[in-house]
């Protein structure tokens, strides 16, 4: 749809009280977002709007600028697809509470295949992370797009395995698309990859509005909404990949577990949906049985002796130079700078201020 006349939905979500369920009665209602917006109060009410409602959009609409909106938008470079588009996915649309709108970037094409959720925590252990990524690259090998919500931890593995895989990826984020909004900040550059690489990344928040708790479990149900299983790699008792499974639980997708190290607090969440019935995943033949995969995908390039040593210190927690000169006194110095641009240079190391760490 036109992005001038789609705007005019976009402006009822900066109008106090107006939910998903009341843009969608409006949606169903008015026969455009410009007639819905300027329409009267018994027009509203017609449309089973509330009186506090009609009275908040009536006061509101006053005080919105529609070119600021607009302008960032088309600056940005920032889609919106709408309940009512062709290209609006059917599995979203029938969730308990669809988002009426989407803001995108990206390749909204990757709506239209068949997705998978791969999620988990932030405070992921080693295992964990090599193994969101062993499994998001073996189904993305297979043509299966994988929807995640680029946290860092087991969320931006699964993404960088599908880009790695080339079969594109979606990141459904809780605030806006502008950049100085992409929440978690160190994930811009991941978002720009993810664009690069024939993905999408997707989010129901416009620009301007600031990012709050409530925005994540909204961003929950659209990625359990996208998929037609999720896969848990790593959760805590609390945590936002369970509401991720509530919300999948509660639209009948299938949820899949990787058993996790019982010590492990980051595994607690996870063992517990295996005691309630989720399905596993203990080996290769378990996703070739549930998702017909016919080969394992071309394997990622080995690391060397040294790399491998400067990942697992850093795997433990970001280290200066001089830490890792001591963990490792049998090394040169000059090997040691050597490996680390190496490292830089294949994307899986960065250095902020003198402080090295792994790619989130």
């Amino acid at each position: 749809m036109h992005r001038n006349q789609a705007i005019y939905w976009a402006f009822f979500y900066y109008v106090k009280s107006i939910g998903p369920h009341s843009l969608l009665k409006l949606m169903r209602y008015f026969p455009n977002g410009k007639n819905a917006w300027q329409a009267s109060s018994k027009e509203y009410q017609q449309a089973g709007i509330s009186s506090r409602q009609r009275e908040n959009i009536l006061i509101e609409r006053k005080q919105i600028n529609p070119e600021k909106i607009h302008n960032a938008l088309q600056k940005y470079g920032i889609g919106l697809l709408l309940y009512k588009d062709p290209l609006y996915p059917t599995c979203l649309k029938k969730i308990h509470c669809p988002p009426p709108l989407l803001f995108y970037k990206g390749n909204p094409q990757k709506l239209q295949g068949q997705n998978v959720a791969v999620v988990g925590t932030r405070k992921a252990s080693s295992y964990g992370k090599k193994q969101a990524f062993k499994i998001a690259q073996t189904l993305s090998s297979q043509n299966i797009t994988i929807v995640s919500g680029l946290a860092i931890g087991i969320d931006s593995r699964a993404h960088q395995a599908a880009f790695n895989q080339r079969g594109g990826t979606i990141a459904v984020l809780g605030g806006s698309l502008l950049p100085q909004d992409i929440y978690p900040p160190q994930a811009k550059n991941l978002t720009r990859e993810i664009i690069e690489n024939n993905g999408l990344i997707l989010s129901e928040s416009p620009p301007f509005i600031p990012l709050h708790p409530g925005c994540f479990p909204q961003r929950n149900r659209i990625i359990a909404g996208l998929s037609t299983h999720v896969i848990i790699i790593e959760a805590p008792l609390r945590s936002g990949a369970l509401i991720t499974a509530n919300h999948a639980l509660e639209e009948n997708r299938e949820i899949l577990v990787l058993p996790g190290d019982i010590d492990r607090k980051s595994a607690q969440g996870t063992n517990e949906l295996i005691r309630q019935g989720a399905g596993l995943i203990c080996s290769f033949e378990d996703l070739q049985s549930i998702f017909n995969v016919s080969e394992l995908p071309k394997s990622t390039p080995k690391y060397n002796s040294l790399e491998n040593q400067i990942i697992q210190i850093l795997e433990t927690s970001p280290a200066p130079l001089d830490k890792l000169l001591n963990q490792m006194p049998q090394i040169p110095y000059n090997n040691l700078i050597e490996t680390l641009t190496k490292l830089e240079m294949k994307k899986e190391v960065c250095n902020e201020f003198g402080l090295y760490s792994l790619r989130i």
